[in-house]
């Protein structure tokens, strides 16, 4: 099956294209790019794409989608895909003990549209009052080794909590289990993500000990002690540890991003490297929503277009080694292709900051998912058609 995508504007940062042209896609892989208008072979189908952006699949490198598994699991395919998603990651839900479950229901079955970062905790995220590291049995670094060895064509390193209450403030174990995750990683040639909300240890520490390659989710936070502003040794290691490959993600979350806290950054030039949700289930209505809703706020927050985009395509498939498979609308790559409507109206977004207060920011526009494209098969998105490629079924 041939098919093109005509007269949008086409963004792919990764590979510097920024304009209105069409892009041809044939036998699931993306075919060329050409200029918008040029004739096409008879029999091909044709999305007509005027007045929208066209970006390779987007990518949320931070969900938890281990429904059944954990307290937060979501349902994937109802949360990301329809939202223009074409690859998610969890972002540790399950451990060395508990992954089996997760590779079993929901990335094995997933045909290459799920991958995941495994708790450094055996038991993974199982509940949150509980605090998956407040002792030193649950940390199993040779079953880590093991599980990450046996699969790593989807499992991509440890990610790992420092927050106060993940260790019952065992200032000690944290230092120990961080750098366990390090030891580990480096052993396995994978990478850490680390969660920094109200950190354990000292933001710079942290910063300092990362490696290119190795992910700061939350980044950004205005929660508690421990952001980026707090002091500005913390910010210019943030800057330091961006200039040497570690990668500052959003990670959105209910309390993971400050709209004040990403304002100020990107005024002196620390714009985030990817974009992602910490989607879970029980923030599927409010205030994360998807991965669209969380590059809105941060268009509304001050971040170019270019580099929102760039987020959650050609940054985020190169943060998980998945570039240029994923990512890009280079070609032989993957035919995974979204349609964003950009949407003119007065909008309200709403994040928790610290001590549960409210964190707004208001946009004069924002981003819709209009078609989802995977594999070169279109997928109409519920509840926001703009486009129906004729002759295609609306959904599958």
């Amino acid at each position: 099956m041939s098919l093109v995508i005509r007269g949008g504007r086409v963004i792919d940062p990764g590979a510097g294209i920024d304009e209105v042209c069409d892009v041809v896609i044939a036998d699931g892989k993306i075919d060329r790019i050409i200029p918008s208008g040029a004739s096409v072979p008879n029999g091909t189908h044709v999305v007509e794409a005027a007045g929208h952006l066209v970006t390779p699949g987007l990518i949320d490198i931070h969900t938890h989608i281990y429904r059944g598994g954990s307290p937060i699991g979501l349902d994937y395919a109802e949360h990301s895909l329809r939202d223009g998603v074409s690859l998610v990651v969890d972002g540790g839900s399950a451990g060395a003990y508990t992954v089996s479950g997760l590779l079993d229901s929901v990335i094995d079955p997933s045909l290459g549209r799920a991958l995941a970062f495994v708790n450094l905790s055996s038991v993974g995220i199982i509940h949150y009052g509980l605090g998956e590291l407040r002792d030193r049995q649950y940390i199993d670094l040779d079953s880590l080794e093991q599980v990450l060895t046996a699969r790593p064509d989807v499992l991509l390193g440890i990610k790992i909590r420092l927050s106060h209450g993940v260790f019952a403030g065992d200032v000690a174990l944290a230092r120990a289990a961080f750098r366990a995750a390090l030891d580990i990683t480096k052993r396995t040639g994978t990478r850490v993500m680390i969660h920094v909300v109200a950190p354990i240890l000292p933001l710079t520490e942290v910063l300092e000990a990362l490696r290119p390659g190795d992910i700061v989710t939350h980044a950004f936070h205005g929660a508690g002690q421990g952001t980026i502003f707090d002091t500005e040794d913390n910010f210019q290691s943030a800057v330091a540890a961006q200039q040497r490959g570690v990668i500052l993600d959003i990670g959105c979350g209910h309390s993971g991003l400050s709209f004040d806290v990403l304002r100020r950054a990107g005024a002196r030039g620390l714009l985030p490297d990817t974009i992602s949700t910490d989607l879970t289930e029980q923030s599927t209505d409010g205030p994360v929503f998807g991965l669209t809703v969380t590059m809105s706020k941060a268009l509304a927050a001050g971040v170019p277009l270019e580099s929102v985009i760039a987020g959650v395509t050609s940054q985020a498939a190169k943060a998980i080694g998945r570039y240029p498979e994923y990512g890009t609308l280079l070609p032989g790559a993957r035919a995974d292709v979204t349609v964003l409507a950009e949407v003119a109206g007065a909008v309200r977004y709403e994040n928790l900051s610290s001590a549960g207060r409210i964190d707004v920011t208001e946009a004069n526009v924002r981003l819709e998912p209009v078609l989802g494209i995977r594999d070169g098969r279109p997928h109409v998105l519920t509840g926001t058609l703009r486009l129906q490629p004729p002759g295609m079924p609306e959904n599958e």
